[in-house]
Order: C-alpha cells, then sequence, then structure tokens
C-alpha cells in the first residue's frame, strides 16, 4: 500500500481485528452506521435503536465466543464475523457455537437474531458458510466487494474524508477476485521499456525460490521425519517454498510481498509459522527472533545477506532449523 492511499497508513496492522475496530469506529458516524445495517439487512424498526454503545468488538459472549461485532438491544442480537484474506481460516466455534449461542437467546428472551458473515469474494471456506446459511436461516452472508460498492454508490465518500479515507483502506486490503489494476505507475511505466530489468528480476526469483528449495531439503534431512517438503509459492503472497509438520502444512520460507513496508522491511525475507497449530499464548524471544504477525501467520525475519554467503544452502537451513527448534517446536500445540 502506498502511503499517498490512506491516513490509516501503517497506523492499523493489516488483518481482521485492524479493519474490524475501523469499521466499528466509522460506525460512530450516525448516517453511515444506520446505511450499513440496513444493508446487512437489519429492520428499519431495530435500527432506529441501535445506539453506538449497543455495538462492540472482540467481546466474549456467554459461551466464550468472542464474534468480531456485536449488536445487541433490548429486542435483536447480530453477531457479524469479519474476513478479509482468502484463506483466513473457520473456526468450529464460528461454524456452530455462535449459531447456537444465538438460538439461546431467541427461545429465552425472544430476541430476534442474526448472524452475518462480510468475506471476500474466493473466500476459500465460503462452502461451509454456505452449509451454516443452510443449517440456521438466520444466517447470511456479504462479499466485502459488494458492500464497498454500494457504500462508493451511497456517495459517502464525498460527503466525509473520514469516511473515505476508511473505504480506500478497505478497497485495498481486502483480497478477492477483484480486477487486477492495470493503470501503470510511474516506476512501472520505467520498468516496462527496460526489459533487461524485468528479466533481471525473475531470473533472481527462480535462484531464491531454487535456493530455499535447496535449503529445505537440508533442513528435512537433519531434524527429521515430521517435516516433509510442501511445495514451491510463486505468486504475488509469497516467492519461496512450504514445509510440512506431522503432514500439516505449518511453514513457509522465502519472501513475503505484502511485508515490504513493515518495520523498514526487515520481515520482507521471513519464515512464517501457521498462527492454528501454535499455542495460544506462544512465546518468542525477540531479541533473538523479531517478528510481526497478523490473522493467520506468525513471521520470523531472516537475514538477507545469508542468500549471498558461499554456503548460503547451508547457512540458510541452519537459520531456518534454528527458528524451527526454538520458535515452532517449542510452541507447537500437537
Amino acid at each position: 500500500m502506498e502511503r499517498s492511499s490512506s491516513i490509516f497508513y501503517k497506523m492499523t496492522a493489516q488483518n481482521e481485528n485492524s479493519t474490524t475496530e475501523l469499521l466499528c469506529n466509522l460506525f460512530r458516524i450516525k448516517y453511515f452506521r444506520d446505511i450499513c445495517l440496513d444493508y446487512f439487512g437489519i429492520e428499519r424498526k431495530f435500527i432506529d435503536e441501535i445506539a453506538l454503545e449497543k455495538i462492540s468488538s472482540q467481546n466474549s459472549t456467554d459461551d466464550s465466543g468472542q464474534p468480531d461485532i456485536v449488536i445487541k438491544t433490548d429486542n435483536i442480537i447480530y453477531y457479524i464475523e469479519n474476513k478479509i484474506l482468502l484463506d483466513t481460516g473457520l473456526q468450529e466455534k464460528q461454524k456452530n457455537n455462535y449459531a447456537e449461542n444465538l438460538l439461546k437467546f431467541r427461545n429465552t428472551q425472544g430476541k430476534h437474531i442474526g448472524y452475518i458473515f462480510l468475506i471476500p469474494k474466493g473466500y476459500v471456506h465460503e462452502k461451509e458458510i454456505d452449509e451454516i446459511i443452510n443449517k440456521y436461516n438466520f444466517t447470511r452472508k456479504y462479499y466485502w466487494q459488494d458492500f464497498l460498492s454500494f457504500l462508493y454508490n451511497k456517495e459517502l465518500h464525498i460527503e466525509s474524508p473520514i469516511i473515505k479515507e476508511g473505504l480506500n483502506y478497505f478497497d485495498e486490503l481486502v483480497q478477492g477476485d477483484k480486477p487486477l489494476d492495470t493503470v501503470l505507475n510511474p516506476r512501472e511505466v520505467v520498468m516496462l521499456y527496460n526489459p533487461e530489468k524485468i528479466n533481471d528480476v525473475l531470473n533472481l526469483m527462480v535462484k531464491i525460490r531454487e535456493t530455499i528449495k535447496s535449503s529445505l531439503k537440508i533442513v528435512v534431512d537433519k531434524i527429521g521425519n515430521d517435516y516433509s517438503w510442501g511445495g514451491e509459492q510463486n505468486d504475488q503472497w509469497g516467492q519461496g517454498g512450504k514445509l510440512n509438520y506431522k503432514n500439516r502444512l505449518s511453514i513457509f520460507v522465502g519472501i513475503t510481498p505484502y511485508l515490504y513496508g513493515e518495520e523498514e522491511g526487515i520481515f520482507f525475507y521471513s519464515v512464517a509459522l501457521l498462527k492454528k497449530y501454535l499455542v495460544e499464548n506462544y512465546k518468542i524471544d525477540d531479541s533473538e527472533f523479531k517478528h510481526c504477525e497478523d490473522d493467520e501467520w506468525v513471521c520470523i525475519a531472516i537475514d538477507k545477506d545469508l542468500f549471498v554467503e558461499d554456503e548460503k544452502e547451508k547457512l540458510l537451513a541452519d537459520e531456518i532449523i534454528k527458528i524451527l527448534k526454538n520458535v515452532f517446536e517449542k510452541n507447537y500445540k500437537g
């Protein structure tokens, strides 16, 4: 994300929690809040009683779950689950516990209930959400792309600079099958007329992937049968290789483009660990292992200088093993 695109640049983490909190903050603007709640199918007679203090985020329910957004008044209770990344996990409590919890409110207190999923188009767990909708008829799904188009068409961004910045931030952050922007910026135009540079970058990516593949082979040979090669990744989200641990795809090693601006780019080269396989209160010695995280991954920085050493495959393998032994395995929940 370019710095000029949003005033929220680097002020919020790029994950579900940050977009949830930003959306709730925008709900402070009543006409924006009312339009959004109407879009989500809440009846007008109930919208009128939904003051800002009736909306909470990241708070536990009676059954110890923590829906992203809870709307609760004397007459209604709605849960909203927000996903912005295509591969964000869908937890068991999100599949069943929340819906069952809502049924209790309806059965014991007579409240009108609703369960809403706000997801990007192409979300990998959409079929599971469809099954939830079929099982619980008060559940609905909405696509972020359609939601944003609806809000832009209402021209709310023209009336409020804050809403404009918020919508622009959402639009850039939400993944999905929206059309790729084909407008070249000045830097890309320069590259377009310099095919040698493009060729050099492509060759560099091949060399990096091959170095990582060779290093991961050394890793697997050194630290036992629990680890196995998980395949190569070659897209805008990652350039490198993956490892399975106990037959679970758990680890990525390589270049992570979306982290290019994270703390001066020190996490651009990293070992990424899938958080769902780590204990809830995992501990990492940040003095030894610099790390950042989003909803799905913990990224441990690796020194880019390792890629230019004479024995780069071996040295990189040693660094990966150090991270796996001292971070991943010590925090693995089994």
